[in-house]
């Protein structure tokens, strides 16, 4: 083979070689390009927001609400006329039919029975219009009694004498006028069999 045709051979070889090599070098130059394009993403920067935190949440109690009466009231039979005291607390459950919760106390004069200083629980029901309900003890304050001197009537308790207050009251919620009647029973097993009811009013004033 002359030294011509072997020129030819080596010249046509190294194009190929150098055409190759350069198709490869695109082709990888692309992959990288697609690749970087697909992988990297660019995320912009928001700084954080800061947080409010809301006022602490303030439950306000119902307030105490106290109310005293001054009381003139009457119930025939067992007090001819007596002046009582009374304090309630109004609304204690803001809500609901209680008007009120509280004690009275006072004392009267009798004539046919000791005159009694009674000692109640008292509860009322309602709103303007009540039911009162009262539950305590009525105290004798001359325990001996009578209009016979020469032949006393003897009360069988002076401490203890169970006592029940049932009627109709108007009170409102506020300072002002209240009235009421209502039944009296004291317990005495000793007398009369047993209970002993009287029927009474009164009336009064709210501060």
């Amino acid at each position: 083979m002359s030294n011509k045709s072997w020129s030819c051979r080596l010249v046509v070889a190294f194009t190929l070689c150098l055409l190759v090599g350069v198709s490869e070098s695109m082709h990888a130059q692309m992959h990288t390009d697609s690749d970087t394009s697909g992988s990297i993403t660019t995320v912009p920067f928001v700084a954080d927001t800061p947080r409010t935190i809301p006022p602490p949440v303030v439950v306000e109690s119902t307030p105490l609400v106290i109310r005293a009466s001054g009381i003139l009231r009457s119930a025939p039979l067992m007090e001819f006329v007596g002046i009582h005291a009374e304090a309630l607390v109004i609304r204690p459950f803001a809500s609901g039919w209680l008007h009120g919760i509280g004690l009275q106390a006072g004392a009267g004069y009798s004539y046919y029975t000791p005159s009694f200083a009674p000692l109640l629980l008292c509860t009322i029901w309602g709103k303007q219009h009540n039911l009162e309900v009262c539950l305590g003890t009525s105290i004798a304050i001359n325990p001996t009694y009578g209009t016979n001197a020469k032949n006393p009537l003897r009360w069988p308790s002076v401490w203890f004498t169970p006592t029940l207050l049932v009627g109709y009251r108007y009170q409102k919620a506020e300072t002002g006028i209240m009235y009421r009647v209502f039944i009296n029973t004291i317990v005495v097993p000793e007398i009369n069999g047993g209970p002993l009811p009287c029927l009474g009013a009164s009336v009064g004033w709210t501060f």
